[in-house]
């Protein structure tokens, strides 16, 4: 009797462990004849819906290469992102992909797969056509411009003092006279030599007057095209100028963002007023109406957009802040976490990755 109870409790102890191993075993891998739900939304270059109703982009061929390592059939769904995070978190969703970055806040509501692309927030400026004075005054009155004016002052000053030393006693007529009305003459010469308008009033007739002039005719030409240079360089400069040169200037314009975005969050978290829109173009077109100062968003997406729907019009600060991890969003202590992970790392240490990469982002 004992030992057919000892017999049952040992059946019954086996059964159970193999019920739980079996149960850890599917949970480990989806089922792979269900069709999982795949949240995405338009978000070039990362996620792009093609005119026949295909997506391609950086995130989307990720989770193509993700699928084939681990066997699996999906279907994507195309949503607003707060229905794609709101649906992974639910459990409605498999997983969510697109320009899905990872945030402290989100973290406390879904998991997410390891990262497979680093960037940061952008900012994006209206090029203008016109000229914005205030910057043409800022840089006329610049520390290197005002040197630069004063340089060509003490030259000519050089110059017209040493053409007055040579020609004081030979050319009374042009620069003699008192010290004073001497060195305005040569200083007067000296100015209308350098803009080549030689009105010819006066002219050095000594050897070393004339050998002078010679040396300040070549040098007078070098000065003036650098100084014409400078000029146009503050009145092109000018023309692109915008308010707007980094993080520290957003406070003083009005911004555009994407609503619910790691940017609208940055935003709030700095204080800073914005207006956000569903999507990142229409933030750009409002950029190009000039309805806004500036648009921050992801560095990569505005890049792209500019450059292939903006080009001429718009331009994508070089300086990129608050970095940002790419990844994919699925849902709560998902049990298939770590095999996603592993064909994620299969996929993103591959010849093929680095070529998807290039492809949407250029070298």
């Amino acid at each position: 009797m004992i030992d057919g109870k000892r017999q049952f409790r040992i059946q019954l102890w086996a059964f159970v462990s193999m019920w739980l191993l079996s149960s850890t075993i599917t949970f480990a891998q989806p089922d792979e004849k269900r069709v999982l739900r795949i949240g995405t939304k338009e978000a070039a270059p990362f996620s792009i819906l093609n005119e026949d109703g295909t997506w391609s982009g950086i995130s989307i061929e990720l989770w193509r290469g993700v699928a084939n390592e681990m066997g699996l059939r999906y279907e994507f769904e195309n949503l607003p992102l707060d229905e794609i995070l709101a649906g992974v978190e639910s459990g409605e969703l498999d997983a969510g992909v697109a320009a899905i970055t990872i945030t402290h806040e989100r973290e406390q509501l879904l998991d997410f797969s390891h990262s497979y692309f680093n960037s940061g927030l952008g900012i994006a400026v209206a090029q203008r056509q016109t000229t914005n004075w205030s910057a043409v005054v800022k840089r006329i009155f610049s520390t290197v411009f005002l040197k630069i004016v004063f340089t060509i002052f003490l030259v000519l000053m050089a110059m017209g003092t040493l053409v007055y030393l040579f020609e004081r006693r030979r050319n009374r007529a042009d620069f003699g006279g008192s010290v004073f009305r001497g060195l305005s003459s040569g200083i007067w010469w000296a100015a209308v030599t350098m803009t080549t308008v030689g009105y010819g009033d006066k002219v050095p007739k000594s050897p070393g007057g004339r050998a002078v002039a010679v040396l300040w005719m070549y040098t007078a030409i070098i000065i003036i095209s650098i100084f014409t240079a400078s000029v146009t360089s503050i009145l092109t400069l000018s023309q692109l100028e915008s308010n707007v040169r980094g993080p520290r200037d957003l406070h003083n314009v009005r911004l555009a963002t994407v609503a619910d975005s790691t940017s609208a969050a940055y935003l709030r978290r700095q204080g800073i007023a914005f207006k956000s829109f569903p999507a990142v173009d229409q933030c750009l077109a409002g950029l190009e109406r000039n309805q806004f100062g500036a648009v921050v968003y992801d560095a990569p997406i505005l890049r792209y957009m500019v450059h292939n729907e903006h080009p001429g019009l718009i331009q994508v600060l070089p300086a990129t802040f608050e970095k940002q991890d790419y990844a994919i969003a699925i849902p709560p202590e998902s049990p298939f976490r770590e095999s996603l992970n592993q064909a994620i790392l299969q996929v993103i240490t591959t010849p093929q990755w680095d070529e998807t990469l290039r492809r949407y982002l250029g070298d």
